[in-house]
């Protein structure tokens, strides 16, 4: 395996571990869809990470908390889901289903804001 695969490998998990898809991975190198799936062809575990849906790399207490924080932005309004995206590295579709997979830490940052709203 040359350096060059190995970075990718590293690069391919770091976007599997914040739950991104293929296509994250491929902006992630700068490259096409088909050539990231021409690369993972030899790379079974991290394609399946990929792709099984969620890869469930479970995200400390603090990242998910900003994650939800931001996503609750998005939802009053106040960000648009391509920068929540961009921030965490991963695709807007990828935020979004992350965001109805969390609701409730959601529903807890939304309360927070319209508190800190409210006392301001």
């Amino acid at each position: 395996m040359t350096p060059r695969d190995r970075e990718k490998l590293r690069i391919g998990w770091e976007v599997a571990a914040r739950e991104g898809c293929m296509s994250d991975f491929a902006s992630a190198l700068g490259v096409s869809r088909p050539a990231v799936t021409q690369f993972l062809k030899k790379h079974d575990d991290l394609h399946r990470a990929l792709t099984d849906g969620r890869h469930k790399s479970g995200l400390s207490d603090q990242e998910t908390a900003e994650r939800a924080l931001m996503c609750a932005q998005a939802h009053l309004g106040l960000m648009n889901w391509t920068h929540v995206g961009r921030c965490f590295g991963v695709a807007r579709s990828t935020m979004i289903g992350w965001s109805k997979r969390h609701e409730d830490e959601i529903l807890e940052a939304i309360e927070e804001l319209r508190a800190e709203r409210r006392a301001a």
